[in-house]
């Protein structure tokens, strides 16, 4: 109706994109950002949208793709790099996750942008947990909480703590060994849900920050 009554046709679209994200409608927002895609390919907000729904319906080959090829164009963006490590971290390619999550924070503190590194670091403590570095992880959870006190801080921090000492009740007991990789957390932390700040399923999940409207049409 926005769009027959002469609303801009860039802006109107992108927030129906949103909009249906919103209501998990997933494959309809992305035949949307596909859309605008073709028409703004310089437009990284749509990229990074359209790459995080592609990761959210599973279709992560397809999502690192998008990223890698538009930081190879356009340079390195904190955003763009953020969600790569995401994506990275699902294809359990966890060198290349670091990377860009280093990546994405050294970006953020260059901006000042405190909050950003705060939802990084939280990824960060994902990817290493997931990965069974847990004194990494909880480096990393510390080093969100000093840049924001987020109740996702805290949370992850809390399971954690948890962890490191059921591993070593486990281990004085002999009875500890760490499960293959495809059987830890990552099944129930990489996940996604809403659009701006995402919790995902549970307690801790992948966070992705958006900055701003996005509209930049």
């Amino acid at each position: 109706d926005a769009l027959a009554a002469g609303a801009p046709d860039y802006s109107t679209r992108y927030i129906l994109s949103r909009t249906l994200s919103r209501l998990n409608e997933d494959a309809a927002a992305i035949t949307l950002l596909e859309a605008l895609h073709r028409t703004y390919r310089d437009d990284l907000t749509v990229i990074g949208d359209l790459a995080w729904l592609y990761f959210k319906t599973h279709r992560l080959e397809e999502a690192r793709d998008l990223l890698v090829d538009a930081i190879a164009e356009f340079g390195p963006d904190r955003d763009l790099c953020m969600t790569l490590a995401t994506v990275y971290s699902g294809l359990w390619r966890y060198d290349d996750a670091l990377r860009e999550y280093r990546t994405s924070i050294e970006l953020a503190e260059r901006a000042d942008d405190r909050i950003f590194q705060a939802v990084a670091y939280y990824n960060l403590s994902i990817l290493h947990a997931n990965f069974y570095r847990y004194d990494e992880a909880l480096a990393a959870a510390e080093r969100s909480l000093e840049m924001a006190e987020r109740p996702s801080g805290y949370m992850i921090r809390a399971e954690l703590r948890e962890l490191q000492l059921a591993e070593e009740d486990a281990a004085a007991e002999g009875g500890w060994h760490p499960p293959p990789a495809e059987e830890g957390w990552h099944s129930s932390w990489h996940s996604s849900s809403a659009w701006w700040t995402r919790p995902a399923h549970g307690a801790c999940g992948q966070d992705r920050l958006r900055h701003g409207p996005g509209l930049r049409r």
